[in-house]
């Protein structure tokens, strides 16, 4: 795994770290909000456009991945967006970014993939705690199988956020974007081996909020050595 951001240190976060510093925030859709655009900011500076399948889910993680859908399309880029799930069940934040999204939505069995240049993996992120169902499944390693790269958005779909195991399946995602923190499930085998790239990206949280994280965990690192 390549961390490609440059920094001296990482601070580790699990699950209920990240619910918190979420938490801290006092308007949670600002701060999906601000996510989304800065992943699609991301994703436009290290792709080139192509035409591209935004695979959402019907949590938090699927609301970001309907503002990225809306950002890239706004910068030109072909976008194919499909919920992966039951979109009735969507609701809270996840429900506004949906609302906002003015794209098509379209079934993935209905979707030319051979057309397909990129993926993003917006299905599950950091909540996901138990072993993802057959048809989500099949999906994710469908895209695993294209000859496309795949970015998840925060975690890669499968992977536990808080120990790294497979939750079922989990495809290899050559960029991983997530937000504020490094998580636990980015370094742990074996969900680190579905990593190539990750990115953590700065959405304003703040390092009084960030570094009371406990336990007090970073990754070694050759700077911190004595």
């Amino acid at each position: 795994m390549n961390i490609i951001n440059k920094s001296d240190s990482y601070i580790i976060a699990n699950k209920q770290n990240t619910i918190n510093i979420e938490n801290s925030c006092k308007d949670s859709f600002n701060l999906m909000e601000k996510a989304g655009k800065l992943a699609a900011k991301n994703i436009d500076s290290l792709y080139t456009k192509r035409k591209t399948l935004i695979l959402c889910g019907i949590g938090g993680n699927g609301g970001d991945g309907f503002i990225i859908a809306q950002e890239l399309a706004n910068k030109g880029w072909d976008i194919v967006t499909t919920i992966v799930g039951d979109q009735k069940v969507i609701k809270g934040d996840a429900l506004k970014a949906l609302n906002k999204l003015k794209l098509k939505l379209l079934n993935f069995n209905d979707i030319n993939l051979d057309k397909t240049k990129l993926f993003i993996d917006a299905i599950y992120g950091i909540g996901l705690s138990r072993k993802i169902n057959k048809k989500e499944c099949i999906i994710l390693n469908t895209i695993n199988n294209h000859t496309a790269p795949i970015i998840a958005i925060d975690i890669p779909s499968g992977v536990d956020c808080n120990n790294g195991q497979i939750l079922g399946f989990a495809p290899f995602c050559d960029l991983t974007i997530t937000f504020s923190t490094l998580k636990a499930g980015h370094i742990l085998l074996p969900g680190s081996e579905k990593i190539n790239k990750i990115k953590v990206v700065d959405i304003g949280i703040s390092k009084d909020i960030i570094n009371k994280i406990e336990p007090n965990i970073k990754i070694n690192n050759k700077n911190q050595w004595i």
